[in-house]
C-alpha cells in the first residue's frame, strides 16, 4: 500500500502525469524481504502499464531505504506528448523537476513522514548552469560533480537529457553516491536514481599507493600474459569508493577506497587466447586487499 502512494505522489508531482489522462492497464508490485537494508523495510519493485489514445507506457520503480531509489519510463507504442525542446530549455526542466522532488518528497510534505527527507537537492540545483554551448559538460565543485550530457544519433526520443551529480571524496568522485536523471526530448522525465542516503563512506585512509597498488596487480597480470602469450601495451588505474557488493567486508551499503588496476594487452599478438584484451585487478585501497582479479574479453 505504501509503495503504491509513493508511485502515485511521484508520477502526478514529481513527473507530472495528468492521472485523470491514463488508465492504469496493469499494476504489480514484488517485494524483498531479505533485501537486508539497515532501516529493516522491505525493498519493493513495482511493474506497471499506463495508457491513452496516444501512448502506452511502461514504468518500472524501485522503492527501498523509504525512498524512490530507481524509476525508468518505456513507451510502448505512440509518443510522448510535447514538442521537442532546445538544450538549454533542458537546464530550466532539471531545476523544476528537482523542486518538484523536494516539495513532494521534502519536509513540506508531512503525509509522508517516514520518508527520507530529499532536502539536498538544493545543492543540486545551484550546480545546473544558466546556459549550455557544448553537448557535455562538467560542474565541478568542492563536494559534487555535476555531467551534462545530450545524446546524439540514438533515435531515442525517450532518453535525451541526463543530470548525473556525484559526490566527492577527497577530491575522488564518488560513483554510488549519485543521483541521476534523464529526460525524453520532449522534457518528460523518463529516467531516475537516487542514491543519496543509503550508502555511507565507510572510510576515506587510502593506505595503497598507486605505485604499491600496480606492484601488487604486476604479479597477477604478468603471471597470466606468461601462460597466454601475451604482452602488456599499457596499465590503466582508478581509484574510486565503491560500495562493497558481495557484502564481503560486512555490509553491502558501505563504500570503500577502491583501486581498479588494468592492464591492456598488445591486440596485434596473433596468440591472443579468445579475445582477450587484457587483465584486471581490483584492490581494496585501504587494506591492500585483492576483492578480484582476471582476464578481461571472451574467453
Amino acid at each position: 500500500m505504501r509503495a503504491k502512494r509513493y508511485f502515485g505522489i511521484f508520477l502526478t508531482e514529481v513527473v507530472c502525469l495528468d492521472s485523470n489522462n491514463y488508465t492504469i492497464d496493469k499494476f504489480s508490485e514484488v517485494q524483498d524481504e531479505t533485501d537486508g537494508l539497515s532501516s529493516g523495510s522491505p525493498k519493493s519493485t513495482i511493474y506497471a502499464t499506463l495508457s491513452n489514445k496516444q501512448v502506452t507506457l511502461n514504468v518500472v520503480m524501485n522503492i527501498s531505504e523509504r525512498k524512490i531509489r530507481y524509476y525508468d519510463l518505456t513507451v510502448e507504442s505512440g509518443s510522448l506528448d510535447g514538442s521537442y525542446l532546445k538544450n538549454n530549455d533542458f537546464l530550466s526542466v532539471g531545476k523544476k523537476m528537482l523542486g518538484q522532488y523536494k516539495a513532494a518528497f521534502g519536509t513540506s510534505y508531512i503525509v509522508m513522514p517516514e520518508y527520507v527527507r530529499a532536502n539536498y537537492v538544493d545543492d543540486f540545483i545551484r550546480l545546473i548552469p544558466t546556459t549550455i554551448q557544448a553537448e557535455k559538460v562538467s560542474v565541478d565543485k568542492e563536494k559534487m560533480l555535476l555531467t551534462v550530457d545530450f545524446s546524439k544519433g540514438t533515435g531515442s526520443q525517450e532518453k535525451y537529457a541526463k543530470f548525473v551529480w556525484c559526490q566527492k571524496v577527497d577530491d575522488y568522485t564518488d560513483p554510488v553516491l549519485l543521483f541521476q536523471t534523464v529526460f525524453a526530448k520532449t522534457g518528460v522525465l523518463t529516467s531516475f536514481i537516487d542514491n543519496m542516503g543509503v550508502y555511507t563512506v565507510a572510510t576515506t585512509r587510502v593506505t595503497l599507493s598507486e605505485q604499491d597498488a600496480i606492484a601488487l596487480a604486476r604479479s597477477f597480470i604478468d603471471e597470466y600474459a606468461m601462460a597466454n602469450s601475451q604482452t602488456v601495451k599499457t596499465i590503466k588505474t582508478e581509484l574510486a569508493y565503491v560500495k562493497d557488493y558481495y557484502n564481503e567486508r560486512g555490509y553491502s551499503h558501505l563504500a570503500y577506497p577502491k583501486w581498479s588496476v588494468e592492464a591492456i594487452f598488445n591486440t596485434s599478438n596473433t596468440k591472443s587466447a579468445h579475445g582477450v584484451y587484457g587483465y584486471s585487478v581490483l584492490i581494496w585501497a585501504d587494506s591492500g586487499e585483492i576483492e578480484s582479479h582476471g582476464a578481461q574479453g571472451m574467453r
